[in-house]
Protein backbone atom coordinates (compact mmCIF):
# COMPACT_ATOMS: atom_id res chain seq x y z
CA UNK A 1 0.00 0.00 0.00
CA UNK A 2 2.73 1.96 0.69
CA UNK A 3 4.50 1.25 -2.65
CA UNK A 4 1.16 2.00 -4.19
CA UNK A 5 1.10 5.73 -2.84
CA UNK A 6 4.65 6.41 -3.51
CA UNK A 7 3.91 5.35 -7.52
CA UNK A 8 0.93 7.76 -7.40
CA UNK A 9 2.76 10.52 -5.72
CA UNK A 10 5.62 9.97 -8.00
CA UNK A 11 3.12 10.43 -11.15
CA UNK A 12 2.40 14.09 -9.86
CA UNK A 13 3.84 17.26 -10.77
CA UNK A 14 7.05 18.54 -8.99
CA UNK A 15 4.53 21.81 -7.42
CA UNK A 16 2.10 18.72 -5.85
CA UNK A 17 4.69 16.13 -4.46
CA UNK A 18 6.36 19.68 -2.62
CA UNK A 19 3.38 20.32 -1.50
CA UNK A 20 2.53 16.84 0.24
CA UNK A 21 5.63 16.51 1.39
CA UNK A 22 5.59 20.06 2.73
CA UNK A 23 2.10 19.31 4.41
CA UNK A 24 3.07 15.78 6.13
CA UNK A 25 6.14 18.11 7.57
CA UNK A 26 3.71 20.38 8.87
CA UNK A 27 0.86 17.78 9.61
CA UNK A 28 3.59 15.71 11.59
CA UNK A 29 5.08 19.07 13.40
CA UNK A 30 1.24 20.36 14.05
CA UNK A 31 0.43 16.98 15.85
CA UNK A 32 3.07 17.15 18.38
CA UNK A 33 2.29 20.90 19.14
CA UNK A 34 -0.95 19.48 19.83
CA UNK A 35 -0.10 16.42 22.26
CA UNK A 36 2.50 18.67 23.82
CA UNK A 37 -0.01 21.70 24.38
CA UNK A 38 -3.12 19.13 25.42
CA UNK A 39 -0.49 17.43 27.63
CA UNK A 40 0.60 20.43 29.38
CA UNK A 41 -3.55 21.46 29.67
CA UNK A 42 -3.52 18.05 31.38
CA UNK A 43 -0.92 18.71 34.05
CA UNK A 44 -1.83 22.23 34.12
CA UNK A 45 -5.64 20.90 35.01
CA UNK A 46 -4.09 18.45 37.27
CA UNK A 47 -1.96 20.92 39.78
CA UNK A 48 -4.68 23.15 39.40
CA UNK A 49 -7.20 21.30 40.62
CA UNK A 50 -4.47 19.66 43.31
CA UNK A 51 -3.93 23.82 44.70
CA UNK A 52 -7.24 24.48 44.65
CA UNK A 53 -8.17 20.75 46.49
CA UNK A 54 -5.33 22.40 48.80
CA UNK A 55 -7.31 25.93 49.61
CA UNK A 56 -10.46 24.31 50.05
CA UNK A 57 -9.50 21.78 52.34
CA UNK A 58 -7.12 24.59 53.97
CA UNK A 59 -10.66 26.74 54.62
CA UNK A 60 -12.02 22.96 55.96
CA UNK A 61 -9.67 22.46 58.71
CA UNK A 62 -9.74 25.83 59.64
CA UNK A 63 -13.54 24.61 60.72
CA UNK A 64 -12.05 21.69 62.14
CA UNK A 65 -9.28 23.55 64.27
CA UNK A 66 -12.83 25.18 65.74
CA UNK A 67 -14.61 22.32 66.82
CA UNK A 68 -10.82 20.62 67.87
CA UNK A 69 -10.18 24.04 69.98
CA UNK A 70 -13.91 23.12 71.68
CA UNK A 71 -13.24 20.06 72.64
CA UNK A 72 -9.97 21.62 74.12
CA UNK A 73 -11.82 24.28 75.91
CA UNK A 74 -14.28 21.53 77.17
CA UNK A 75 -11.65 19.47 78.73
CA UNK A 76 -9.83 22.48 80.13
CA UNK A 77 -13.19 23.10 81.90
CA UNK A 78 -13.56 19.71 83.03
CA UNK A 79 -10.16 19.41 84.47
CA UNK A 80 -10.16 23.08 86.02
CA UNK A 81 -9.18 22.47 89.82
CA UNK A 82 -11.22 25.41 90.76
CA UNK A 83 -14.41 24.56 88.76
CA UNK A 84 -14.60 20.77 90.24
CA UNK A 85 -14.16 22.60 94.05
CA UNK A 86 -17.06 24.95 92.94
CA UNK A 87 -19.38 22.64 91.74
CA UNK A 88 -18.64 20.15 94.75
CA UNK A 89 -19.50 23.35 97.28
CA UNK A 90 -22.93 23.94 95.80
CA UNK A 91 -23.64 20.15 95.69
CA UNK A 92 -23.16 20.00 99.08
CA UNK A 93 -24.57 23.95 99.58
CA UNK A 94 -28.13 23.98 98.01
CA UNK A 95 -30.51 26.01 98.90
CA UNK A 96 -27.83 28.19 101.22
CA UNK A 97 -26.72 31.51 100.37
CA UNK A 98 -23.54 29.68 100.19
CA UNK A 99 -25.14 28.24 96.74
CA UNK A 100 -26.18 31.20 95.45
CA UNK A 101 -22.48 32.12 95.83
CA UNK A 102 -20.65 29.83 94.56
CA UNK A 103 -23.26 29.42 91.20
CA UNK A 104 -22.16 33.10 90.43
CA UNK A 105 -18.38 32.57 90.99
CA UNK A 106 -19.42 29.33 88.69
CA UNK A 107 -20.96 31.44 86.09
CA UNK A 108 -18.11 34.07 86.09
CA UNK A 109 -15.38 31.25 85.73
CA UNK A 110 -17.45 29.38 82.39
CA UNK A 111 -18.26 33.28 80.59
CA UNK A 112 -14.24 33.84 80.97
CA UNK A 113 -14.01 30.03 78.79
CA UNK A 114 -16.96 31.35 77.01
CA UNK A 115 -15.20 34.97 75.81
CA UNK A 116 -11.95 33.08 74.55
CA UNK A 117 -13.52 31.41 72.17
CA UNK A 118 -14.75 34.11 69.09
CA UNK A 119 -17.41 31.43 67.84
CA UNK A 120 -18.51 30.27 70.68
CA UNK A 121 -22.32 30.69 71.17
CA UNK A 122 -22.59 29.54 74.77
CA UNK A 123 -21.68 27.54 77.52
CA UNK A 124 -24.32 25.62 79.53
CA UNK A 125 -23.91 22.87 82.55
CA UNK A 126 -26.47 20.61 83.35
CA UNK A 127 -26.22 19.60 87.27
CA UNK A 128 -27.49 16.23 88.84
CA UNK A 129 -29.38 18.52 91.47
CA UNK A 130 -31.75 19.99 89.50
CA UNK A 131 -29.80 22.95 89.01
CA UNK A 132 -29.10 24.46 84.81
CA UNK A 133 -27.74 27.59 84.33
CA UNK A 134 -26.25 29.50 80.59
CA UNK A 135 -23.75 31.42 79.99
CA UNK A 136 -23.41 32.62 76.22
CA UNK A 137 -22.99 35.51 73.30
CA UNK A 138 -26.25 34.41 71.67
CA UNK A 139 -29.35 34.43 73.60
CA UNK A 140 -30.41 31.32 72.03
CA UNK A 141 -32.76 28.57 73.98
CA UNK A 142 -31.19 24.83 73.58
CA UNK A 143 -34.33 22.72 72.23
CA UNK A 144 -35.16 19.82 75.04
CA UNK A 145 -34.71 17.22 72.49
CA UNK A 146 -30.87 18.32 71.36
CA UNK A 147 -30.20 18.66 75.34
CA UNK A 148 -31.79 14.91 76.25
CA UNK A 149 -29.61 14.00 72.99
CA UNK A 150 -26.67 15.63 73.97
CA UNK A 151 -26.46 14.10 77.62
CA UNK A 152 -27.38 10.59 76.48
CA UNK A 153 -24.21 10.53 74.03
CA UNK A 154 -22.19 12.26 76.86
CA UNK A 155 -23.03 9.99 79.13
CA UNK A 156 -21.69 6.86 76.61
CA UNK A 157 -18.89 8.30 76.30
CA UNK A 158 -17.80 8.82 80.04
CA UNK A 159 -15.90 11.42 80.01
CA UNK A 160 -15.17 11.77 76.42
CA UNK A 161 -16.49 14.40 74.05
CA UNK A 162 -19.55 13.71 72.90
CA UNK A 163 -21.30 15.67 69.39
CA UNK A 164 -24.78 16.50 68.26
CA UNK A 165 -24.93 17.45 64.56
CA UNK A 166 -26.36 20.49 63.77
CA UNK A 167 -29.33 20.97 61.04
CA UNK A 168 -30.85 22.28 58.10
CA UNK A 169 -32.57 24.61 60.00
CA UNK A 170 -29.70 25.08 63.33
CA UNK A 171 -26.32 26.06 61.96
CA UNK A 172 -25.03 25.01 66.04
CA UNK A 173 -22.89 22.50 66.87
CA UNK A 174 -23.66 20.76 70.16
CA UNK A 175 -20.68 19.76 72.02
CA UNK A 176 -21.31 17.64 75.47
CA UNK A 177 -19.01 15.86 77.69
CA UNK A 178 -19.20 14.73 81.61
CA UNK A 179 -17.25 16.57 84.02
CA UNK A 180 -16.15 13.59 86.37
CA UNK A 181 -14.19 14.50 89.74
CA UNK A 182 -10.41 13.81 89.48
CA UNK A 183 -9.94 14.57 93.43
CA UNK A 184 -10.66 10.96 94.20
CA UNK A 185 -10.37 7.52 92.31
CA UNK A 186 -14.31 7.13 92.27
CA UNK A 187 -14.51 9.44 89.29
CA UNK A 188 -17.92 10.65 90.88
CA UNK A 189 -20.01 12.53 87.88
CA UNK A 190 -20.25 16.34 88.98
CA UNK A 191 -22.53 17.51 85.46
CA UNK A 192 -23.03 17.67 81.97
CA UNK A 193 -20.95 20.41 80.07
CA UNK A 194 -22.43 21.48 77.40
CA UNK A 195 -20.74 24.05 74.43
CA UNK A 196 -22.61 25.57 70.98
CA UNK A 197 -20.36 26.69 68.13
CA UNK A 198 -21.99 28.26 65.18
CA UNK A 199 -20.90 27.57 62.30
CA UNK A 200 -22.51 30.23 60.39
CA UNK A 201 -19.83 33.55 60.65
CA UNK A 202 -17.13 30.07 60.86
CA UNK A 203 -18.08 29.42 57.27
CA UNK A 204 -18.82 33.17 56.30
CA UNK A 205 -15.50 33.73 57.32
CA UNK A 206 -13.35 30.63 55.69
CA UNK A 207 -15.27 29.92 52.57
CA UNK A 208 -16.08 33.69 52.17
CA UNK A 209 -12.71 35.13 51.58
CA UNK A 210 -12.21 31.79 48.66
CA UNK A 211 -14.79 32.83 46.47
CA UNK A 212 -18.61 34.05 47.13
CA UNK A 213 -19.85 31.49 44.82
CA UNK A 214 -18.16 28.28 46.99
CA UNK A 215 -20.72 25.98 48.59
CA UNK A 216 -19.97 24.11 51.72
CA UNK A 217 -21.74 20.72 52.44
CA UNK A 218 -20.97 18.85 55.80
CA UNK A 219 -22.69 15.14 55.73
CA UNK A 220 -22.61 12.35 58.15
CA UNK A 221 -23.04 8.52 56.45
CA UNK A 222 -24.62 10.11 53.57
CA UNK A 223 -26.81 12.43 55.23
CA UNK A 224 -26.85 16.16 54.92
CA UNK A 225 -26.33 18.17 58.29
CA UNK A 226 -25.64 21.05 56.94
CA UNK A 227 -25.03 23.41 53.90
CA UNK A 228 -23.76 26.68 52.96
CA UNK A 229 -24.68 28.63 49.75
CA UNK A 230 -26.82 29.80 47.13
CA UNK A 231 -26.18 26.43 45.07
CA UNK A 232 -28.54 23.56 45.48
CA UNK A 233 -28.21 21.44 42.30
CA UNK A 234 -25.94 18.70 43.85
CA UNK A 235 -28.24 16.26 45.80
CA UNK A 236 -26.42 14.08 48.21
CA UNK A 237 -26.35 10.82 46.38
CA UNK A 238 -24.01 13.26 44.17
CA UNK A 239 -21.97 14.02 47.41
CA UNK A 240 -21.58 10.35 48.24
CA UNK A 241 -17.76 9.35 47.70
CA UNK A 242 -16.03 5.67 48.37
CA UNK A 243 -12.34 7.40 49.87
CA UNK A 244 -11.76 9.69 53.11
CA UNK A 245 -10.36 12.76 50.70
CA UNK A 246 -10.11 13.67 46.86
CA UNK A 247 -11.71 15.82 44.49
CA UNK A 248 -13.70 15.16 41.04
CA UNK A 249 -15.64 16.58 38.57
CA UNK A 250 -19.50 16.56 39.09
CA UNK A 251 -22.26 17.36 36.95
CA UNK A 252 -25.73 18.38 37.61
CA UNK A 253 -28.46 20.38 36.06
CA UNK A 254 -26.46 21.07 33.09
CA UNK A 255 -23.60 22.09 35.00
CA UNK A 256 -20.24 21.17 35.79
CA UNK A 257 -18.72 21.45 39.54
CA UNK A 258 -15.38 21.10 40.99
CA UNK A 259 -15.54 18.81 44.27
CA UNK A 260 -13.11 18.91 47.28
CA UNK A 261 -14.07 16.57 49.90
CA UNK A 262 -12.24 15.37 53.13
CA UNK A 263 -13.42 13.41 55.98
CA UNK A 264 -12.66 14.64 59.82
CA UNK A 265 -10.92 11.58 61.91
CA UNK A 266 -12.68 13.16 64.92
CA UNK A 267 -16.47 13.26 64.47
CA UNK A 268 -16.67 11.32 60.90
CA UNK A 269 -18.42 14.29 59.17
CA UNK A 270 -17.41 14.68 55.78
CA UNK A 271 -17.11 18.58 54.92
CA UNK A 272 -17.78 18.93 50.59
CA UNK A 273 -16.82 22.02 48.80
CA UNK A 274 -18.04 22.73 45.79
CA UNK A 275 -17.19 25.32 42.75
CA UNK A 276 -18.58 25.88 39.56
CA UNK A 277 -16.16 24.40 37.02
CA UNK A 278 -16.70 26.97 34.08
CA UNK A 279 -16.36 30.21 36.16
CA UNK A 280 -13.34 28.83 38.09
CA UNK A 281 -11.63 27.83 35.04
CA UNK A 282 -13.23 30.30 32.37
CA UNK A 283 -10.16 31.83 31.74
CA UNK A 284 -7.97 28.74 31.32
CA UNK A 285 -10.82 27.55 28.45
CA UNK A 286 -10.52 31.24 27.42
CA UNK A 287 -6.71 30.90 26.76
CA UNK A 288 -7.38 26.98 25.46
CA UNK A 289 -9.76 28.44 23.01
CA UNK A 290 -7.59 31.36 21.83
CA UNK A 291 -4.39 29.10 21.95
CA UNK A 292 -6.53 26.74 19.19
CA UNK A 293 -7.72 29.74 17.50
CA UNK A 294 -4.10 31.24 16.72
CA UNK A 295 -2.69 27.45 16.19
CA UNK A 296 -6.41 26.69 13.43
CA UNK A 297 -4.77 30.56 11.65
CA UNK A 298 -1.38 29.47 11.92
CA UNK A 299 -1.62 26.72 10.21
CA UNK A 300 -4.31 27.93 7.49
CA UNK A 301 -1.06 30.90 7.07
CA UNK A 302 1.60 27.54 6.81
CA UNK A 303 -0.62 25.71 4.14
CA UNK A 304 -0.54 29.07 2.13
CA UNK A 305 2.91 29.79 2.48
CA UNK A 306 3.51 26.24 1.69
CA UNK A 307 1.36 25.92 -1.69
CA UNK A 308 3.21 30.18 -2.10
CA UNK A 309 6.73 28.54 -1.91
CA UNK A 310 5.84 25.14 -3.72
CA UNK A 311 4.67 27.46 -6.86
CA UNK A 312 7.56 29.75 -6.52
CA UNK A 313 10.03 27.26 -7.16
CA UNK A 314 7.97 24.86 -10.31
CA UNK A 315 6.68 27.77 -11.94
CA UNK A 316 9.56 28.35 -13.97
CA UNK A 317 9.97 24.20 -14.28
CA UNK A 318 6.73 24.34 -15.55
CA UNK A 319 7.10 27.36 -17.48
CA UNK A 320 10.32 25.70 -18.94
CA UNK A 321 8.73 22.26 -19.35
CA UNK A 322 5.90 24.10 -21.46
CA UNK A 323 8.51 25.57 -24.08
CA UNK A 324 9.81 22.66 -24.14
CA UNK A 325 6.79 21.10 -25.28
CA UNK A 326 5.62 23.92 -28.04
CA UNK A 327 9.65 23.37 -28.90
CA UNK A 328 9.10 19.94 -29.59
CA UNK A 329 5.44 20.39 -31.91
CA UNK A 330 7.65 22.37 -34.29
CA UNK A 331 5.97 26.02 -33.45
CA UNK A 332 8.70 27.79 -32.65
CA UNK A 333 6.66 31.19 -33.52
CA UNK A 334 4.39 30.46 -30.32
CA UNK A 335 7.69 30.53 -28.28
CA UNK A 336 8.12 33.86 -25.79
CA UNK A 337 11.47 33.75 -24.44
CA UNK A 338 12.02 35.47 -21.13
CA UNK A 339 14.30 38.29 -20.74
CA UNK A 340 18.06 37.96 -19.41
CA UNK A 341 17.32 39.71 -16.11
CA UNK A 342 13.82 37.84 -15.24
CA UNK A 343 15.47 34.46 -15.51
CA UNK A 344 16.63 32.86 -11.85
CA UNK A 345 20.56 32.54 -11.16
CA UNK A 346 20.05 29.16 -9.64
CA UNK A 347 20.08 25.61 -11.76
CA UNK A 348 16.92 26.27 -13.08
CA UNK A 349 17.80 29.57 -14.36
CA UNK A 350 20.64 27.82 -16.42
CA UNK A 351 18.51 25.58 -17.83
CA UNK A 352 16.08 28.37 -19.14
CA UNK A 353 19.23 30.17 -20.57
CA UNK A 354 20.13 27.16 -22.40
CA UNK A 355 17.30 26.60 -23.75
CA UNK A 356 16.62 29.77 -24.86
CA UNK A 357 20.23 29.90 -26.18
CA UNK A 358 19.16 26.61 -28.36
CA UNK A 359 15.65 28.06 -29.28
CA UNK A 360 17.50 31.09 -31.02
CA UNK A 361 20.56 28.86 -32.46
CA UNK A 362 17.60 27.03 -34.26
CA UNK A 363 15.58 29.69 -35.42
CA UNK A 364 18.29 31.00 -36.98
CA UNK A 365 19.33 27.90 -38.51
CA UNK A 366 15.80 27.90 -39.75
CA UNK A 367 15.87 30.68 -41.66
CA UNK A 368 19.00 30.85 -43.01
CA UNK A 369 18.93 27.49 -44.27
CA UNK A 370 15.87 26.27 -44.42
CA UNK A 371 14.64 22.61 -44.66
CA UNK A 372 18.06 21.53 -46.27
CA UNK A 373 20.61 22.91 -43.72
CA UNK A 374 18.24 22.65 -40.81
CA UNK A 375 18.56 18.44 -42.41
CA UNK A 376 22.44 19.20 -42.41
CA UNK A 377 22.66 20.47 -38.35
CA UNK A 378 20.75 17.54 -37.23
CA UNK A 379 23.19 15.58 -38.94
CA UNK A 380 26.05 17.79 -37.36
CA UNK A 381 24.44 18.18 -33.94
CA UNK A 382 24.34 14.14 -33.52
CA UNK A 383 27.89 14.51 -34.64
CA UNK A 384 28.65 16.66 -31.94
CA UNK A 385 27.03 15.06 -29.21
CA UNK A 386 29.13 11.40 -30.12
CA UNK A 387 32.26 14.31 -29.62
CA UNK A 388 30.83 15.44 -25.68
CA UNK A 389 33.94 15.44 -23.61
CA UNK A 390 33.17 12.67 -21.06
CA UNK A 391 34.09 15.05 -18.11
CA UNK A 392 31.04 17.05 -19.05
CA UNK A 393 28.98 14.21 -19.02
CA UNK A 394 30.40 13.49 -15.65
CA UNK A 395 30.20 16.73 -14.37
CA UNK A 396 26.53 17.01 -15.48
CA UNK A 397 25.42 13.67 -14.22
CA UNK A 398 26.71 14.95 -10.47
CA UNK A 399 25.24 18.01 -10.33
CA UNK A 400 21.69 16.26 -11.05
CA UNK A 401 23.08 13.91 -8.82
CA UNK A 402 23.18 16.68 -6.13
CA UNK A 403 20.16 18.35 -6.87
CA UNK A 404 18.44 14.67 -6.39
CA UNK A 405 20.27 14.31 -3.15
CA UNK A 406 19.33 17.75 -2.38
CA UNK A 407 15.42 16.77 -2.38
CA UNK A 408 15.59 13.77 -1.22
CA UNK A 409 15.10 11.59 -4.54
CA UNK A 410 17.07 8.58 -3.52
CA UNK A 411 15.85 6.90 -6.24
CA UNK A 412 16.63 9.35 -8.94
CA UNK A 413 20.60 9.76 -7.26
CA UNK A 414 21.11 6.10 -7.34
CA UNK A 415 19.80 5.75 -11.00
CA UNK A 416 22.43 8.90 -12.24
CA UNK A 417 25.47 7.33 -10.11
CA UNK A 418 24.77 3.95 -11.66
CA UNK A 419 24.38 5.61 -15.18
CA UNK A 420 27.59 7.62 -14.17
CA UNK A 421 29.43 4.55 -13.76
CA UNK A 422 27.99 3.12 -16.57
CA UNK A 423 29.64 5.68 -18.84
CA UNK A 424 32.70 5.84 -17.36
CA UNK A 425 33.10 2.74 -17.98
CA UNK A 426 31.75 2.09 -21.64
CA UNK A 427 33.79 5.35 -22.62
CA UNK A 428 36.96 4.38 -21.04
CA UNK A 429 39.42 2.97 -23.74
CA UNK A 430 42.30 2.12 -20.62
CA UNK A 431 41.63 -1.90 -21.21
CA UNK A 432 39.43 -3.92 -23.49
CA UNK A 433 39.31 -7.03 -20.99
CA UNK A 434 38.66 -6.68 -17.12
CA UNK A 435 38.00 -8.93 -14.01
CA UNK A 436 34.79 -10.62 -13.57
CA UNK A 437 33.99 -8.53 -10.37
CA UNK A 438 34.43 -5.49 -12.56
CA UNK A 439 32.26 -6.67 -15.26
CA UNK A 440 29.06 -7.94 -12.33
CA UNK A 441 29.32 -4.40 -10.73
CA UNK A 442 28.53 -3.24 -14.40
CA UNK A 443 26.39 -5.25 -14.57
CA UNK A 444 24.43 -4.75 -11.44
CA UNK A 445 24.72 -0.79 -12.27
CA UNK A 446 22.93 -1.76 -15.78
CA UNK A 447 20.38 -3.56 -13.74
CA UNK A 448 19.78 -1.27 -10.75
CA UNK A 449 18.64 1.67 -13.69
CA UNK A 450 16.41 -0.94 -15.49
CA UNK A 451 14.87 -2.22 -12.16
CA UNK A 452 13.94 1.30 -11.19
CA UNK A 453 12.63 1.43 -14.82
CA UNK A 454 10.42 -1.58 -14.57
CA UNK A 455 9.70 -1.59 -10.44
CA UNK A 456 8.45 -5.07 -9.69
CA UNK A 457 7.82 -6.33 -13.39
CA UNK A 458 11.64 -7.37 -13.04
CA UNK A 459 13.32 -9.41 -10.22
CA UNK A 460 17.66 -10.01 -10.78
CA UNK A 461 19.44 -11.98 -9.02
CA UNK A 462 23.44 -12.40 -9.61
CA UNK A 463 25.67 -15.39 -8.08
CA UNK A 464 28.79 -15.33 -8.89
CA UNK A 465 31.57 -16.05 -5.97
CA UNK A 466 34.28 -13.71 -4.63
CA UNK A 467 36.81 -16.55 -5.79
CA UNK A 468 36.10 -15.95 -9.36
CA UNK A 469 36.24 -11.76 -9.20
CA UNK A 470 39.93 -11.88 -10.64
CA UNK A 471 39.07 -13.92 -13.83
CA UNK A 472 39.63 -11.99 -16.98
CA UNK A 473 36.66 -11.30 -19.31
CA UNK A 474 36.14 -8.74 -21.94
CA UNK A 475 34.56 -5.80 -21.17
CA UNK A 476 30.61 -5.42 -21.39
CA UNK A 477 30.48 -9.36 -22.51
CA UNK A 478 27.46 -10.36 -20.10
CA UNK A 479 25.27 -6.69 -19.99
CA UNK A 480 24.51 -7.00 -23.82
CA UNK A 481 23.09 -10.56 -22.96
CA UNK A 482 20.91 -9.35 -20.01
CA UNK A 483 20.00 -6.70 -22.30
CA UNK A 484 18.54 -9.06 -24.90
CA UNK A 485 16.45 -10.70 -21.85
CA UNK A 486 14.98 -7.95 -20.66
CA UNK A 487 13.77 -7.26 -24.47
CA UNK A 488 12.53 -10.61 -25.12
CA UNK A 489 11.30 -11.40 -22.12
CA UNK A 490 10.14 -8.42 -19.93
CA UNK A 491 8.82 -6.69 -23.06
CA UNK A 492 6.96 -9.52 -24.25
CA UNK A 493 5.62 -10.98 -20.46
CA UNK A 494 2.79 -9.71 -18.44
CA UNK A 495 3.98 -11.69 -15.27
CA UNK A 496 7.09 -10.36 -13.62
CA UNK A 497 10.42 -11.76 -15.31
CA UNK A 498 12.99 -13.35 -12.76
CA UNK A 499 16.86 -12.92 -14.81
CA UNK A 500 19.55 -14.91 -12.96
CA UNK A 501 22.99 -14.82 -13.51
CA UNK A 502 25.48 -17.49 -11.94
CA UNK A 503 28.62 -18.93 -11.92
CA UNK A 504 29.74 -22.60 -12.17
CA UNK A 505 33.10 -24.48 -12.84
CA UNK A 506 33.31 -27.12 -15.06
CA UNK A 507 36.43 -29.47 -15.49
CA UNK A 508 38.23 -26.82 -18.20
CA UNK A 509 36.26 -23.83 -18.00
CA UNK A 510 34.09 -21.39 -15.90
CA UNK A 511 30.56 -20.80 -16.93
CA UNK A 512 28.60 -18.09 -16.31
CA UNK A 513 25.19 -18.83 -16.95
CA UNK A 514 22.08 -16.08 -18.23
CA UNK A 515 18.73 -17.80 -17.08
CA UNK A 516 14.93 -15.92 -17.50
CA UNK A 517 11.67 -17.05 -17.14
CA UNK A 518 10.63 -15.75 -20.40
CA UNK A 519 8.39 -17.27 -23.47
CA UNK A 520 11.49 -18.71 -24.70
CA UNK A 521 11.98 -19.49 -28.17
CA UNK A 522 11.53 -22.80 -30.85
CA UNK A 523 13.87 -25.36 -31.79
CA UNK A 524 14.63 -23.50 -35.15
CA UNK A 525 15.34 -19.88 -33.77
CA UNK A 526 17.43 -21.51 -30.85
CA UNK A 527 19.77 -23.33 -33.71
CA UNK A 528 19.61 -20.07 -36.44
CA UNK A 529 20.68 -18.05 -32.93
CA UNK A 530 23.72 -20.49 -32.02
CA UNK A 531 24.71 -20.37 -36.05
CA UNK A 532 24.67 -16.50 -35.67
CA UNK A 533 22.23 -15.65 -38.75
CA UNK A 534 20.54 -13.05 -37.06
CA UNK A 535 22.07 -9.86 -37.48
CA UNK A 536 22.66 -7.22 -34.39
CA UNK A 537 19.47 -4.90 -34.13
CA UNK A 538 20.01 -1.25 -33.58
CA UNK A 539 23.11 -0.16 -32.16
CA UNK A 540 23.82 -2.54 -29.80
CA UNK A 541 26.93 -5.38 -29.43
CA UNK A 542 25.28 -8.33 -31.21
CA UNK A 543 25.90 -12.02 -29.30
CA UNK A 544 28.06 -12.98 -32.66
CA UNK A 545 30.39 -10.19 -32.00
CA UNK A 546 30.93 -11.51 -28.36
CA UNK A 547 30.94 -15.09 -29.22
CA UNK A 548 34.10 -14.12 -32.06
CA UNK A 549 35.72 -11.77 -29.08
CA UNK A 550 35.63 -14.24 -26.57
CA UNK A 551 37.13 -17.11 -29.25
CA UNK A 552 39.70 -14.59 -30.71
CA UNK A 553 40.91 -13.75 -26.65
CA UNK A 554 40.82 -16.85 -25.35
CA UNK A 555 40.20 -19.91 -28.48
CA UNK A 556 38.40 -21.99 -30.30
CA UNK A 557 36.64 -23.88 -26.71
CA UNK A 558 35.37 -20.66 -25.47
CA UNK A 559 32.52 -18.36 -26.37
CA UNK A 560 28.22 -18.36 -25.86
CA UNK A 561 26.14 -20.99 -26.62
CA UNK A 562 22.02 -20.11 -25.92
CA UNK A 563 19.53 -22.99 -24.95
CA UNK A 564 15.58 -22.63 -25.04
CA UNK A 565 12.14 -23.83 -25.04
CA UNK A 566 9.01 -22.18 -25.77
CA UNK A 567 7.33 -21.15 -22.53
CA UNK A 568 10.57 -22.53 -20.78
CA UNK A 569 12.75 -19.63 -20.76
CA UNK A 570 16.24 -19.43 -22.28
CA UNK A 571 19.90 -19.64 -20.81
CA UNK A 572 22.74 -18.52 -22.54
CA UNK A 573 26.25 -19.88 -21.41
CA UNK A 574 29.56 -17.57 -21.51
CA UNK A 575 32.32 -20.28 -21.30
CA UNK A 576 35.67 -18.40 -19.86
CA UNK A 577 39.11 -20.17 -18.92
CA UNK A 578 39.66 -21.12 -15.50
CA UNK A 579 42.71 -19.28 -15.76
CA UNK A 580 42.47 -17.16 -17.74
CA UNK A 581 45.54 -16.11 -20.84
CA UNK A 582 48.44 -14.14 -19.56
CA UNK A 583 47.94 -12.09 -22.28
CA UNK A 584 44.86 -11.18 -20.76
CA UNK A 585 45.54 -10.85 -17.36
CA UNK A 586 48.45 -8.31 -18.35
CA UNK A 587 45.54 -6.54 -20.28
CA UNK A 588 43.72 -6.23 -16.85
CA UNK A 589 46.89 -5.28 -14.80
CA UNK A 590 47.57 -2.28 -17.53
Amino acid sequence: MFKGGMGIIRKLKIKYQLMIILLVLLSIVCSIFLLALQVSFLIYDKQLYQQLERSLNLSVSDIQNEMDNMEKLSLTVALDYRIQEQLQLIQKTSGTYENVKELEEFRNTMMVYLLSEKYLSSIRFVGHGGYEFAAGQDNILLDDRLKREALERAALEKGGMAYVEPSEHSPYVLGAREVLSIRNTSLEDLGTLLLQLNLAPLVEKHFGEVDDRSNLYILSDGRLLYSWGNDRRLTEADLAFPDKQGYRIAKAGGWRYFVAYTTSDATGWTYTTVLPYDYIFSKKIQLRNVLFLVFAVLFVSAIYTSYRFAHTITKPIEALASSMRIAESGDFQQLSPAAEKQMRTDEVGYLQRRFTVMIQRIQYLIRENYEKQLALKDTEYKALQAQINPHFLYNTLSSINWMARRNDQTDISKMVEALSRLLRISISEKASVISLGEEADILRDYMHIQQIRYTDRLAFRIMIPAGYDNCPIPKLTLQPIVENAIKHGVEMMLEPCCITVQAMEEENALCIVITDNGPGMDEETVRRLNRFEYKSQGTGIGLKNIHERLQLLFGADYGIHCDSSPGGGTAVTVRLPKEGLTHAEGIIGG
